[in-house]
């Protein structure tokens, strides 16, 4: 970002995409349980609204994204102050150390006593949510070899079938797992944008995604309230997220054209 324009515009831009529009939909999320009945009114105090807010999931589950992703935007200018022709090196190092220190090592802690595991002996740069941040830069912005994504792959799909033992998105499987999607994605996306058709949708839902993310959960919460629906069916579960995105992008159309709320679904 530093190319186009300084760390306060940055972050004023961030508040603007995202920190409102998290507030006021968290406010509709109350209001939404409340007529659901999974809230009572009386429950409603100015320490629920502020401990929801900074827990970010306990309101509307799915906003539990939000308290990393401003970590994120808080940590970006440090990584970017980092010189680009340093820029690989380092984050190669904080990636390497990082995933020593704070993924494999209490990982490999759980099973035997024979690791020795220092909570303080960590690299706290990259912790948690933002180790994706540093390795996400480095598997968009840099080539690999066709050996190096068979390992990869190889990787994930291990990562892959022992998530469901060993879940947590910090976690050794979920971070191979992880990675293998983002370089496959990477690999075969150029191919798929070249038909016509999809790129014509993915264009046209690219404007949606973000407010897609903040209405998806009420839409669903209420179709599965309204319909009594079996949420466990395959044809439910290979149907309805093409639902509701579509009730979701209609909805976003309609506020979008209402010049008050346009600013809450950026």
């Amino acid at each position: 970002y530093r190319q186009r324009y300084d760390t306060k515009t940055f972050l004023i831009k961030r508040v603007k995409k995202t920190v409102f529009p998290y507030i006021f939909w968290s406010f509709i999320g109350i209001g939404f349980n409340i007529c659901m009945h999974n809230l009572q009114w009386n429950n409603v105090t100015i320490k629920y609204v502020i401990t929801g807010l900074v827990n970010g999931g306990s309101i509307v589950t799915t906003y539990w994204f939000f308290m990393p992703l401003y970590a994120a935007y808080l940590a970006i200018p440090l990584f970017s102050a980092v010189e680009k022709e340093k820029r690989k090196s380092v984050y190669v190092y904080i990636s390497v150390v990082g995933f020593l220190l704070n993924v494999l090592i209490p990982f490999a802690a759980k099973f035997t006593d024979w690791v020795p595991y220092n909570p303080g002996f960590r690299l706290f740069v990259n912790m948690s949510y933002l180790f994706y941040v540093v390795v996400g830069w480095l598997l968009h912005t840099q080539e690999i070899k066709r050996k190096d994504r068979i390992v990869i792959y190889i990787l994930a799909i291990l990562g892959l079938f022992t998530n469901k033992t060993f879940n947590g998105y910090n976690d050794v499987p979920c971070i191979l797992y992880a990675i293998g999607v983002f370089v496959l994605i990477k690999q075969i996306a150029p191919k798929i944008m070249d038909v016509k058709w999809i790129r014509a949708i993915v264009v046209y839902l690219n404007k949606y995604t973000f407010g897609v993310y903040l209405l998806h959960w009420s839409v669903l919460k209420a179709v599965i309230r309204l319909t009594r629906v079996n949420e466990v069916s395959l044809i439910w579960r290979l149907l309805s997220p093409i639902g509701i995105v579509a009730v979701c992008v209609a909805i976003i159309w309609v506020i979008r054209k209402i010049p008050v709320l346009k600013h809450v679904v950026p």
